[in-house]
């Protein structure tokens, strides 16, 4: 086999060099290189070169923004992807329940099992786990500037795990402005229209690990799960909303609706940013969202059916 590693080097220099000596150790003669990335996209490029190689896995670790830059290097190819997650949410991670000490992955890496997963393509760049628009765009948008301070961004990062997206999420709500941006989504089954505080399109039930937003949704089934939640006039009503949520028990609310689609063209009056894998994609007015089915090779355990409740959301 031929493996090559692509690293996050925000990771303690303990951690990485614990990964790189059971990586080194473990995966003997089939690692090929470790290499380290240097600037944003930089996986993504990586990434493609070793499709053009055609190596017979990468192993990324890193967490779901890694994870995300490589799928865009890979999707659609026969080259599949190991993750060891060592970011804040690990949400792809958490949902095929892989581990995250190098020792068990390289028992993965060197006897794999390869699912196929869909991938959700927006304008172009793709996404695995959750993504859209709104409310939750911008708790991300807060996450990830908390992150990125030097030094002190990463300690609380640390200390906080994925409660960093909690403490965003009161962050945002606080400086959030009622304001309106009218939203005209093309569905597969005709139109729908409204003032939206977020519209998530998500391939897996949660994001952030503890928010259930599309209870139902899998990431095997050539569709994704949409969520659409009318605008809010009060912090409190958004409030509630979102403590629903985080059990799973909205979807019965008035204000929210849900479906299952393969494509959606959304156009809307103003600008937003649209974020997927906790990361931003870009800021448009008009979004193409597509599911791509099984276009991911991702190597986990052991062969199983993904049927995924609110009981299953990780510790």
């Amino acid at each position: 086999m031929r493996i090559l590693a692509i690293i996050n080097p925000s990771l303690p220099k303990s951690d990485l060099r614990k990964a790189r000596a059971v990586l080194r150790e473990r995966l003997d003669g089939s690692l090929i290189d470790a290499v380290e990335t240097e600037y944003p996209i930089h996986a993504t490029q990586i990434a493609k070169q070793a499709v053009m190689q055609s190596l017979d896995a990468i192993v990324v670790i890193g967490g779901d923004g890694t994870v995300n830059e490589v799928v865009n290097g890979i999707v659609g190819s026969s080259v599949p992807l190991a993750i060891i997650p060592t970011g804040t949410a690990n949400d792809l991670a958490s949902f095929h329940h892989l581990p995250s000490d190098p020792e068990s992955a390289c028992r993965f890496l060197l006897r794999p099992h390869i699912e196929g997963v869909d991938v959700i393509r927006v304008n172009g760049w793709h996404y695995v786990t959750g993504g859209g628009f709104g409310f939750p765009s911008e708790v991300a948008r807060i996450a990830n500037a908390l992150k990125s301070r030097t030094g002190s961004g990463r300690i609380i990062a640390r200390v906080l795990g994925s409660r960093l997206y909690s403490l965003a999420l009161l962050i945002a709500l606080l400086k959030r402005a009622d304001e309106s941006n009218p939203a005209v989504i093309q569905a597969d089954d005709g139109l729908i229209c409204g003032d939206f505080l977020w519209l998530m399109a998500n391939n897996q039930p949660f994001i952030g690990k503890r928010f259930m937003v599309s209870p139902g949704a899998f990431n095997n089934d050539g569709m994704f799960d949409l969520c659409l939640v009318d605008n809010q006039r009060s912090r409190r009503a958004v409030l509630s909303i979102v403590r629903r949520v985080e059990a799973g028990s909205h979807t019965s609310l008035p204000a929210v609706r849900i479906g299952r689609f393969h494509e959606l063209t959304i156009r809307l009056k103003k600008p937003v940013s649209f974020f997927g894998d906790g990361e931003t994609l870009q800021e448009n007015t008009e979004f193409r969202v597509r599911v791509l089915p099984r276009s991911l090779r991702l190597i986990v355990g052991e062969a199983r059916d993904i049927v995924v409740g609110a009981q299953d959301v990780p510790d």
